[in-house]
């Protein structure tokens, strides 16, 4: 683990074990205080690094050439959601339904199975950003703070495409899958041209 992400951790601690009510307006202003970071750098309007780190972003990244999602569980696909939710610099510009884990996952409706689709850039912190003079930590005032000159930025863009049906568990029977457009998470739909799934049936990709 490197420098950064050491000291990261210890103001993370720091913040999840205070006696604050959680609420957004509160978590916002706990993060605005902690990363002294423009907003202008934050090109996507989202840094992951003002979230706990309850799932690893990394292992959803788009790679390059790439166009295909990670299938992953229930759990962990409103992990990311959730992850995505708490580390837009403004939580009200997040277009979709907050209560979502009420609504959806272990449900089966008549017959349907909902399915959620995230894909998303988000800006994070460059991985060497203290080593290269880009960001400072201070662990006693619990801020981290860009130090980066003119034309630099201690952060960098990242992708995430994960896909999850919204149950886990269902009965021997016949059911459809079905993508709402409120469950298909993006600040990059205009980038989409089509949507195909692979049900590993035998029939390939289908639209």
């Amino acid at each position: 683990m490197d420098t950064l992400n050491i000291k990261k951790h210890f103001i993370w601690s720091l913040f999840l074990s205070s006696s604050l009510a959680y609420s957004q307006s509160n978590y916002q202003t706990q993060m605005n205080a902690i990363f002294e970071i423009p907003s202008n750098k934050v090109t996507t309007g989202i840094l992951i690094d003002r979230s706990p780190d309850i799932i690893d972003m990394q292992n959803f990244k788009l790679q390059t050439n790439a166009d295909s999602a990670t299938v992953i569980n229930t759990r962990n696909w409103l992990e990311v959601y959730y992850r995505l939710y708490a580390s837009h610099l403004n939580m009200q510009n997040f277009a979709y339904n907050t209560t979502i884990a009420n609504k959806y996952p272990r449900k089966v409706t008549n017959g349907n199975i909902y399915f959620g689709l995230i894909f998303y850039n988000y800006n994070k912190i460059k991985n060497y950003a203290v080593q290269n003079g880009l960001l400072a930590v201070d662990t006693i005032t619990q801020k981290i703070t860009d130090i980066s000159g003119a034309g630099q930025s201690p952060l960098e863009v990242s992708s995430c495409f994960a896909a999850s049906p919204l149950t886990d568990t269902i009965s021997v029977g016949t059911y459809q899958f079905v993508l709402n457009d409120s469950l298909f998470v993006s600040n990059r739909k205009s980038n989409v041209q089509a949507i195909y799934v692979n049900f590993d049936n035998g029939q390939g990709y289908v639209r």
